[in-house]
């Protein structure tokens, strides 16, 4: 299964109660586990341990399931539950782009309706990368007669057996949304739904910067897609922008980032964590992107004020 059958393998909300369990607890039973957590019916649970077992974030050893502390040195130190609780999205996203959790994310002509073939999170990393290549001002708020149209349209017919599995029905397009929020890359609820990616961006800041209070607007969207390879220029977001057809799908201008990034960039700005500069004598210059695929100014280097 994966993440975006949140029917069987459940939604963000019980991983949340089983990490927090599971890091309090120390080495636990899964039985005893699931049974502290659970309410009523213990499907999901059961489903999104397994899934998040496999993928990482849990370790089993001598049939007790614990967090995997190899994943941050703060997984040693109890009286970090709450600060861990908040950085769960960027622990979960680090395993989910992973080479080993997610490729191959297109699969090749042997490719089964079953995903045998794919990455375990090739289905939300195609999905989301996807998504944020496209104009989010005018994102599908609904799977059927909306998005599978736009996604059957723009998928190259060279790909045409992947469009039907690009994302394969409603109950995994509402696992994009669900999980998307989490994850940093959209804001709002089932309602106001918006591709947003600024939490993420945000939350990887101090890694893209590392000892540095600026960069280049190059060295920035390299590191930063580095990182989280769905955004502009990362590995996952090209091989997804090469099975679209040119004729239904509008990239940005040349030298300007996605609607999607420029918009998180400019709510970094807004918010004072970040300072744009343009400066003259400076050739490696990008565009930022708004709505109506419109110029939205052009930065040269990015100053970073730390967190607000």
């Amino acid at each position: 299964m994966s993440i975006l059958n949140i029917t069987n393998d459940g939604n963000y909300p019980e991983l949340i109660v089983l990490f927090r369990t599971v890091f309090q607890l120390g080495p636990v039973d899964q039985d005893t586990l699931i049974e502290m957590c659970c309410v009523e019916d213990n499907s999901h649970l059961k489903g999104i341990l397994k899934r998040w077992t496999t993928l990482g974030l849990f370790i089993e050893e001598d049939k007790k399931i614990q967090v995997n502390k190899q994943l941050d040195e703060r997984l040693n130190d109890k009286e970090q539950l709450d600060v861990l609780t908040r950085n769960l999205p960027q622990l979960c996203r680090r395993l989910v782009f992973s080479t080993k959790n997610c490729t191959p994310v297109l699969a090749d002509e042997k490719y089964e309706k079953e995903e045998k073939n794919a990455g375990k999170c090739s289905d939300f990393v195609r999905a989301i990368a996807w998504a944020l290549a496209q104009d989010i001002y005018e994102f599908p708020t609904t799977w059927d007669g909306e998005a599978e149209q736009m996604i059957i349209q723009q998928v190259s017919l060279l790909s045409q057996p992947l469009a039907t599995n690009f994302i394969q029905n409603d109950t995994r397009f509402n696992g994009l949304r669900f999980w998307a929020q989490y994850l940093g890359f959209a804001t709002g609820d089932s309602k106001t739904f918006f591709l947003d990616p600024t939490s993420a961006v945000r939350e990887e800041l101090s890694a893209v910067f590392g000892n540095n209070d600026e960069l280049s607007a190059p060295d920035f969207v390299n590191k930063l897609h580095s990182i989280l390879p769905v955004l502009d220029f990362g590995v996952y977001r090209k091989e997804i922008e090469n099975v679209l057809r040119p004729e239904t799908w509008v990239p940005p201008p040349l030298n300007h980032l996605s609607m999607s990034l420029s918009f998180a960039i400019k709510r970094l700005e807004f918010d004072g964590i970040v300072v744009l500069e343009d400066r003259s004598d400076s050739s490696n210059t990008l565009g930022l992107t708004r709505k109506k695929n419109k110029p939205w100014g052009r930065f040269s280097h990015l100053q970073w004020r730390g967190q607000s």
